[in-house]
């Protein structure tokens, strides 16, 4: 196997090494899985009216073997659709970010037209001793306390050599790490909301600075905000709550060995956890003066920033574009 170097370099389409196996939705589970296992495969593509579904050796013991399904089932049963595919030019790189992102080892590959030219998995982008972050992320998702945590953040630094080691370039050890750092927050935000309650509010998390661009380095601090919806609750207890939200996180990011920004650029800090009217209040002053006293350097973070973790939305989903306070939120 080549180095991870050129495979991430790559077009991800180079790094297909079989044609898909192809199933009909209402094929049986079992025949399924005896192809699969016939040709050596992972994962089957199911065709389906809007496009295809996927179903993976995960699928097969999560939703099959562990949760009694019969064999005899249809595979829509327990296929996941609609699949995430890439374009055939997206260099390996970005194609590993997004599975890491999204927490799936699978990704069909499609051409220009829209056909399936396979299916890659990270097997194809990252060499053994470099599949470290999938794990990692994994123990972090699993993760059932703060305490957990922290033992799965231990693996962070010892992640970021084996990248180096398996020749990764800089630039992608970093936005690994930083997709790492959005899941242990996310789950960090989950953690503190079970302990001090749900805000009486739904709110969004974000991350700002290098890690909302995905450049941080092991010496990095975390940057972050909070907006919350003005839906009538008490505005008093909806900060304060929010404010306990936030001091658990900035708490349990040190006990992983991560720490938040020592100039208060926090979610902890009430100049960067506002509801959407103070927001949009904040806008309109720093738009109007300018050159008052750091106004720049909060425009500039807050035009950089990228969500983590709505309140009330899927646990874990992707994370969306930059900016968000700036764009949808201000």
């Amino acid at each position: 196997r080549a180095p991870s170097a050129d495979l991430v370099r790559r077009p991800v389409a180079a790094l297909i090494r079989t044609p898909p196996l192809l199933c009909s939705a209402d094929e049986p589970i079992r025949d399924v899985a005896k192809r699969m296992t016939a040709h050596g495969e992972s994962a089957a593509l199911v065709r389906t009216r809007e496009g295809f579904g996927i179903v993976t050796d995960r699928d097969l013991r999560a939703r099959v073997v562990a949760a009694g399904v019969s064999p005899d089932s249809p595979v829509s049963a327990v296929m996941t659709a609609p699949v995430y595919t890439v374009r055939g030019d997206s260099l390996g790189g970005d194609v590993l970010l997004d599975m890491l992102d999204r927490d799936v080892h699978h990704v069909p590959v499609l051409s220009a037209a829209g056909e399936v030219l396979g299916v890659v998995d990270h097997d194809d982008l990252l060499a053994a001793a470099a599949r470290q972050p999938f794990l990692l992320r994994r123990a972090v998702d699993l993760a059932g306390s703060a305490a957990d945590l922290a033992g799965a953040a231990a693996g962070l630094n010892p992640m970021i050599i084996a990248l180096h080691d398996a020749r990764v370039a800089a630039e992608h050890i970093a936005a690994i790490r930083s997709v790492v750092l959005d899941a242990l927050t996310r789950r960090l935000v989950q953690l503190a909301i079970g302990d001090a309650g749900r805000p009486p509010a739904p709110f969004t998390w974000f991350a700002l600075g290098s890690l909302a661009r995905r450049e941080t380095v092991p010496s990095s601090d975390v940057d972050s905000a909070l907006a919350w919806e003005d839906d009538g609750a008490d505005p008093a207890q909806v900060a304060a709550s929010m404010t306990r939200v936030a001091r658990l996180v900035d708490d349990g990011l040190r006990a992983c060995g991560v720490q938040p920004d020592a100039h208060g650029a926090s979610a902890s800090n009430p100049l960067f956890a506002r509801s959407l009217a103070s927001w949009r209040a904040a806008a309109r002053t720093l738009s109007e003066d300018p050159t008052r006293d750091q106004a720049l350097i909060l425009v500039s973070m807050i035009t950089d920033s990228r969500p983590l973790w709505r309140g009330g939305a899927r646990q874990g989903a992707p994370a969306a574009g930059r900016g968000e306070i700036g764009r949808a939120h201000v």
